[in-house]
């Protein structure tokens, strides 16, 4: 009976009308059922536009200090029922409500009574940021062109996990600047490095210092004695990629869906998020695991593509697990891809 009240609770509908106004609303409906839980559990309430709850689901339960949220979970029910407002619930199974560091670096710059999420006032604030950043490109060209003998190029790297993971609105914020640009800009175009260069070919070479952002401008964030362990696997299976890719150049069918999904696995391996958890002591075991199962499920890919048996119901399974990059062409791992 317990097993099957916990399997209705993880994700239920509201059968009854209720309306949220403020954040004692939110603590009226959670509490009897949060109080005594010995672990964190992260919710989401799910709003229509007049803050009557559609829904409430689970979205993590995790240990008794801390839950592991993906930003997607977050948002995934919401997406599918197109509902405009969500509320993020979290309880604190020590009874010490005190805010952790982490709670105060997301919420220090917020008021303390919390307004549910509109979706539709964040994609304007996203094309207002977003035709701001190009007017100030505009008059760094239009600076540039007075003191320039050709055409300025503005270049604009930034790290990928800024857009989406810590700015939930971060590549419709992109979405716009790319549309603004492409539409309505006057002063300013779209283009590669490689552009520039067909454009100027006669240019001054320069080769970059090797730096980063990270502490101290080196690579010791993500290199150091938290971490390290975990490169021989990445370059291990990075060898065996290019292996793969040269070894099978032309598959077809499921061989060159499991090709690719090898290709995924690899990326999400070298992804520096991990090593930077690792190294801030965050969300250690959350990162740790992400490397064991993205190694585990690139070895398996390897040698189950060598022996030529692909297990197609764990292939798909994976497919859906990581489904970042849906048109990767495994061959650019190929070493020599001039030879197509």
């Amino acid at each position: 009976k317990a097993l099957c009240e916990l399997t209705k609770r993880i994700s239920k509908p509201i059968k009854n009308k209720i309306t949220i106004k403020n954040t004692k609303d939110v603590a009226d409906l959670l509490m009897d059922e949060l109080k005594y839980s010995r672990q964190e559990i992260a919710k989401v309430i799910i709003l229509n536009s007049k803050n009557v709850v559609l829904k409430i689901s689970n979205i993590s339960i995790g240990s008794t200090n801390f839950a592991c949220i993906e930003p997607r979970e977050v948002l995934a029910e919401a997406v599918k029922m197109q509902a405009p407002k969500i509320i993020l619930v979290h309880n604190h199974p020590s009874g010490d409500a005190t805010p952790s560091k982490a709670d105060f670096r997301i919420t220090d710059r917020s008021s303390s009574e919390k307004q549910p999420y509109s979706y539709q006032e964040a994609m304007k604030r996203a094309a207002t940021h977003g035709g701001h950043f190009i007017w100030c490109r505009e008059r760094q060209v239009e600076y540039l062109m007075q003191h320039m003998d050709r055409k300025p190029i503005v270049v604009a790297p930034y790290d990928c996990e800024l857009f989406g993971h810590w700015w939930y609105e971060g590549p419709d914020f992109i979405y716009y600047v790319l549309k603004k640009t492409a539409l309505e800009s006057k002063y300013v175009s779209l283009a590669t490095p490689s552009d520039y260069i067909d454009y100027y070919p006669g240019i001054q070479k320069a080769v970059p210092s090797d730096s980063t952002w990270g502490a101290n401008g080196y690579s010791e964030v993500w290199l150091n004695e938290t971490n390290a362990y975990i490169y021989p696997h990445m370059h291990k299976a990075a060898e065996r990629m290019i292996r793969l890719a040269d070894s099978f150049p032309d598959a077809e069918g499921i061989k060159k869906e499991a090709l690719n999904q090898a290709a995924r696995e690899l990326m999400l391996l070298q992804s520096s998020d991990w090593a930077f958890i690792m190294k801030m002591d965050t969300t250690v075991g959350y990162a740790k695991k992400r490397v064991k199962d993205h190694v585990f499920r690139f070895t398996k890919l390897f040698e189950d593509i060598n022996k030529g048996k692909i297990n197609e119901a764990w292939l798909r399974e994976v497919e859906r697990r990581d489904n970042i990059f849906p048109e990767m062409d495994y061959r650019v791992y190929r070493s020599s891809r001039n030879n197509k």
